[in-house]
């Protein structure tokens, strides 16, 4: 009778699980429906879902640009002995172009039939920076006057980025310098260069800008900013007519006004609130150079080197030995862009062989032009004896503040060369290199044996080491199989492979903190370090980097058994960088010490671990 029971149980209830199916729903939504062009915004799909969950493909995401993501959240509740599912695919984007933008929906297949979820519209708002060209004057406060032109609108965004050039028409190969400025008016904690500009038909050099910028007062419409240089660049266009040179994207994180504070990255007062921090993206205006080829009338000797420059030559001796070696030194130097000169060319009398030159730079960017020197360094033989006079070395450039073309010549020297012991004149009693390299190949001649070939009294395949290798193959072979069992068993645990790596960057960056350190460079030490300890710490509370909380990694490491002080001394390394870059860099080297002593306890105490 139980038997009838359970088969009767079993025939109507089958064919009802059969027709159950799974139900999915999936959710878009974002943070900020109405961003600025490169503002950060964060969009969100929800599948809410019963059984098994199919791959969701993503939205073309026309219009934005992907910053991060995604990263993935799972929940899961059961009610009543009913399992529902929730999993969360979150994207970082940023906004290209203002005006309405629609990101398509998302999309999975499930048993032939396609679930999509919802659309999202975008109202992007322009992000136009004011043209400020700033020009001294008298204000309230005794701040600078900067006049934004017309035709921009009343309303000035909290921080724009520009683009201003000394010069906007040169000729080839001339410097302008262009100075990227940061205008602010609220709180901005940090910044980072996210997109460098096209250069097509540029050289670029960058001039030296201090981590720490120095903050202007200004004033913009009436409005007072702080603004600092960012980034200056000296370029040099390569060819003639109308060259762009594209937007510099920047990343800045700004905080709204709310209590006072003292942490904000340009440490200044008027800038050290706290409050809401948004990361957003500014970009400058593109540049247009008008580039003059140049002007006819060239001598012959130019090869297209333009500035101020200055000429000598040296040789270190007037009578040697035939086969022996005199050396040549020109040096260029004094205003251009010293690095494209190549080696000027020295006339020699027949007879005389010369090696390519080696070259030496000592070039740097001072005040608003590149400056330096640059050497040549010849060697020159002399295959034959006699008297002979070495021609002057001749070096046309063209100045562009003199808008005409310059000829320097400098050397010219009357030689002795005595004949070589053993030779005869005119005779080349010396190998040229080429000879030498002729003699090194050549034909290695067979030589017979001093003593004939004898016999092994016993074959290889009869010796002892040759059954020990036979028996050892199935050895390693069952070796074998056991490691590669092994390794799949640590790759199977993702949480096990992950601490794994993120321990042996943490090793790396100490070891390149410590250079740092030995340096002095504080900051870079501390940087690196944190860094590395960031890693570490996600990776043994097994959470992403992305959206790490002070308060969640109290929590998780607190959950781990971590002892009190351990998690106290995690969180305030974790924010080590900005005490040393707010606080200065005051610190000994005795205090860099200490600092990396105290990463590397507490990277080990993370390890430890379970």
């Amino acid at each position: 009778m139980k038997k009838f029971m359970l088969f009767f149980l079993l025939l109507f209830t089958l064919p009802l699980s059969a027709l159950a199916v799974d139900t999915i729903k999936l959710t878009a939504i974002v943070d900020n429906p109405s961003p600025r062009v490169g503002e950060r915004i964060n969009y969100t799909i929800q599948a809410d879902y019963t059984g098994s969950l199919p791959d969701i493909v993503p939205p073309d995401f026309d219009g934005v640009e992907v910053v991060g993501g995604p990263s993935v959240s799972t929940s899961v509740q059961i009610i009543n002995m009913t399992v529902s599912k929730s999993q969360t695919f979150s994207y970082v984007l940023r906004p290209t172009r203002p005006g309405p933008v629609t990101i398509s929906p998302a999309s999975l297949k499930l048993k032939g039939r396609t679930i999509s979820s919802n659309s999202v519209s975008l109202d992007v708002l322009s992000n136009n920076n004011p043209q400020v060209n700033p020009t001294p004057g008298k204000a309230s406060g005794n701040q600078n006057q900067a006049v934004a032109p017309t035709g921009q609108g009343d309303k000035l965004p909290e921080v724009f980025l520009t683009a201003v050039t000394d010069k906007s028409t040169l000729t080839k190969l001339d410097m302008a310098v262009v100075t990227y400025k940061l205008y602010l008016r609220v709180n901005v904690l940090n910044y980072e260069v996210a997109k460098l500009p096209q250069a097509t038909g540029f050289w670029i050099e960058e001039f030296p800008v201090s981590a720490r910028p120095v903050l202007e007062d200004v004033t913009v419409r009436g409005q007072p900013y702080k603004v600092a240089t960012i980034r200056k660049i000296g370029v040099f266009p390569t060819r003639s007519g109308s060259l762009n040179l594209d937007p510099l994207t920047v990343d800045v994180t700004i905080e709204r006004p709310g209590r006072r504070g003292r942490d904000s990255f340009f440490d200044d007062p008027f800038f050290g609130s706290r409050g809401q921090r948004v990361t957003q993206s500014i970009s400058s205006d593109p540049l247009s150079l008008n580039v003059r080829d140049f002007p006819a009338g060239a001598p012959a000797s130019f090869s297209g080197d333009v500035g101020s420059l200055e000429m000598s030559v040296t040789y270190d001796k007037r009578e040697l030995a035939q086969n022996d070696a005199i050396t040549v030194k020109v040096a260029i130097s004094g205003r251009g862009y010293l690095k494209s000169i190549d080696a000027p060319k020295l006339e020699l009398p027949s007879g005389f062989e010369q090696f390519a030159p080696t070259v030496e730079d000592n070039v740097s960017l001072v005040g608003e032009a590149m400056r330096g020197k640059k050497t040549f360094t010849y060697l020159v033989i002399p295959r034959r004896s006699g008297s002979f006079k070495l021609s002057p070395v001749n070096f046309s450039y063209y100045d562009p503040g003199a808008g005409s073309y310059k000829t320097v010549s400098g050397g010219g020297l009357d030689l002795t060369i005595t004949p070589a012991i053993g030779s005869e004149q005119n005779n080349y009693s010396g190998r040229s290199p080429a000879e030498v390299t002729l003699l090194d190949s050549d034909i290695r001649f067979v030589k017979a044996l001093s003593t004939p070939l004898t016999r092994n009294s016993v074959p290889p395949y009869r010796s002892p080491l040759f059954f020990f290798l036979l028996a050892l193959a199935p050895v390693a072979f069952v070796g074998g199989i056991g490691w590669e069992k092994y390794i799949e068993k640590l790759h199977a645990n993702p949480v096990l492979v992950r601490r794994r790596k993120a321990s042996e960057a943490m090793r790396k960056a100490l070891l390149e903190a410590d250079k740092f350190a030995a340096e002095r460079n504080a900051l870079k030490a501390a940087e690196t370090a944190a860094k590395g300890l960031s890693e570490l710490t996600c990776a043994v509370i097994d959470e992403p980097t992305a959206g790490l909380t002070i308060d969640l990694v109290r929590r998780r490491l607190a959950d781990l058994g971590a002892e009190p002080s351990l998690i106290e001394q995690t969180v305030q390394l974790l924010g080590e960088t900005d005490r040393i870059r707010f606080g200065g860099s005051g610190q000994t080297l005795q205090d860099i010490e200490s600092l990396m002593n105290l990463f590397k306890e507490t990277a080990a105490s993370l390890e430890r671990l379970k």
